[in-house]
Parts: structure tokens; sequence; C-alpha cells
């Protein structure tokens, strides 16, 4: 039965019926991203194995409708693990590439890919960007391995910036508009998506959907 409270695909339906349940999703929104996308994929599927070997876990990509070959290249890209030296680790990532439904932006897709991780009922629902050229594979330790292991609900990263003055030493401060974060299933995420407005959907980062409020992941 179809229990989805954001339209599907009926492929990704069928996606769902034959992954049924994962420990973690990681999220990918993407736009015409054929030139980096490929990089982010392989630096997610090698943390993965690496940090979460046993782990039930999906890749979700909710694509914008591109015009080149992001969501190909998404599906088909090779994972190495040996320069990992993890090689004989069987990969347990599914991929799910879908379109997202309603208006455009990153707030969108963060809405396909929220019901996904809901009806999945995983653990863990990390998001990274799609044009990202500096995720390692040990991004999903330090996305994932706070929720997962230390009972953590929420994970943001902070980068370290320049006070605007010329005598002034670096600081670390929050980046609220980054694509790169993740939550637990217990955590409070906004309100119920079918319920946020068009501000939040046409959002390029996403960001207000972090308000604490009721799950998405029900």
């Amino acid at each position: 039965m179809n229990t989805s409270l954001i339209p599907l695909t009926a492929e990704t339906e069928d996606l769902l019926e034959a992954v049924r349940s994962a420990d973690i999703l990681v999220g990918i929104p993407s736009f015409n991203n054929a030139g980096t996308v490929g990089h982010v994929v392989r630096a997610v599927g090698a943390g993965l194995a690496k940090y979460f070997h046993g782990h039930r876990a999906v890749l979700v990509n909710a694509d914008g409708g591109s015009t080149d070959d992001t969501p190909t290249i998404v599906a088909h890209t090779m994972v190495d693990l040996e320069p990992l030296f993890i090689s004989d680790r069987q990969s347990t990532l599914h991929r799910i590439v879908t379109p997202y439904h309603g208006i455009p932006g990153k707030g969108s897709a963060f809405r396909t890919i929220f019901e996904i991780a809901r009806r999945l009922k995983v653990k863990a629902c990390a998001v990274v960007d799609s044009d990202v050229r500096s995720i390692t594979p040990e991004w999903m330790e330090l996305l994932l391995h706070p929720i997962i292991k230390e009972g953590y609900d929420y994970v943001a990263p902070y980068y370290r910036r320049h006070k605007p003055s010329p005598t002034a030493s670096p600081i670390l401060l929050p980046e609220p508009s980054t694509g790169r974060r993740s939550v637990s299933r217990s955590a409070e995420i906004s309100d119920s998506p079918e319920s946020w407005p068009n501000t939040i959907s046409k959002s390029t980062s996403g960001s207000p959907m972090w308000r604490a409020s009721e799950s998405t992941f029900g």
C-alpha cells in the first residue's frame, strides 16, 4: 500500500518495496551536476563501507530534472574500495535515483529524501551536496557516527572563518546554509512535509526546515 506523504514515482515505489528498510540513508539533491556528482557518490560509498560496514545503507539522489547525465552517473558510478584496504567487504549500498516533485529548489529535494527516509524507517539520514569537491569518505563518519553510535539527533559542520578585522584570529562558526548535515529518526524536523510553505520548497539551502517541530520520520 502506498503510504507516501509526498508523491513518488512508480519506479521509486517499486524500489522501496524491494529495499523495505534501512539503517542509514544518505541523500544527494542534484540539478545538472554531472561534473562533480560522481566524486560525491564514490566518497559516500567508500565512507559507508569503511565506517558502517554491516549497516544497511541507501543512497538517494533527488534530482530536479537534470538535462545532463547526473542521474545516470549516480546510478552507475563504481566505488573503488581497494585504496581503503576494504576491497574484501561486500557493499550493502542500495541506490534510489528519483525526480522530486513540486517547486524547483533544494527544499523540494529534501522533501523527497525525508519521505523516503520515513518510509524506510532509517535510524539516521545525512544530506550532502552534489557539487562539493572537498568531500572525503571520512565525512560519513563525521556526520553519522554521533547519531548511530552516540545517540545524538542532529549533526551540522562548523567551519573556520576569519573575523572582519586585519588583526583577528580565526574562529569557528556554524554554517546554517550548508548542504552537509544529518539527523536521527527521532529528531523533530519542521512540520510534516506536505505542510511546508513554498518558501522552504524554493530554498537553495533548505535550512529553514531544520527547526524543531514535528518529526517527518514518523
